[in-house]
This record gives C-alpha cells, structure tokens and sequence, in this order.
C-alpha cells in the first residue's frame, strides 16, 4: 500500500507513453485531475488484495516444499538406519600428537 502511488504514476506513464511521459508530467496530471491524496491512492484496495493473494500462495508453496523436503530426510535416515549405516558419520577418537600434554607411554 505504501508504494501505490508510485504505482499510479508508472500507469500514468505507461498509458501515455507516446507522447514521451515523465515523472514529473504524470505527477502533475494526478494533481490536477483529483484530490491528490484520493488521486494517488486509487486502486490501494484491490493491490493491498492482490498482495495478500500472492504472500498466501507463497507461503502455502513454502510450506509444501518443507514438508516434502523433511519426510525425504527422514525417509533417507531411515533407509541408512535399515541398511546398518547411520545419517551421521561415526569418527574414530583423535590420537594425540607425541609431546602433548599427556605422555605417550
């Protein structure tokens, strides 16, 4: 909502982009057909829906890809735990090097 304005500008420009628009010549023209405030916040109803649309479709595909992306975790650490492997690598202690701070006797 906050950056419809600038919106209404870029339409102003684009629909009269043959008679070589410019910022300041689409500002002006909003002012001077309506009440600027009212001028430049048209269509804020319907882009603040829209908006809200498309973050819901998002956030429901983000999810989606989660869900999907933890149960083949879990299916591979699974599969590893079955064959007699596990989903992390076991390391064998460290040696410690001759002269440390214990003695290798």
């Amino acid at each position: 909502a906050a950056t419809t304005p600038w919106d209404v500008v870029k339409t102003r420009m684009m629909c009269s982009a043959s008679t070589k628009p410019s910022v300041r010549g689409a500002i002006r023209g909003v002012m001077k057909e309506t009440n600027p405030v009212k001028g430049f916040f048209t269509g804020v109803g319907p882009r603040s829906i829209s908006s809200g649309i498309h973050t819901a479709i998002f956030f429901c595909f983000f999810e989606a890809i989660c869900n999907k992306m933890a149960r083949d975790k879990q299916q591979q650490q699974q599969q590893l735990a079955l064959a007699g492997g596990s989903s992390t690598k076991a390391r064998a202690p460290r040696r410690r090097k001759a002269g440390g701070s214990r003695g290798n006797e």
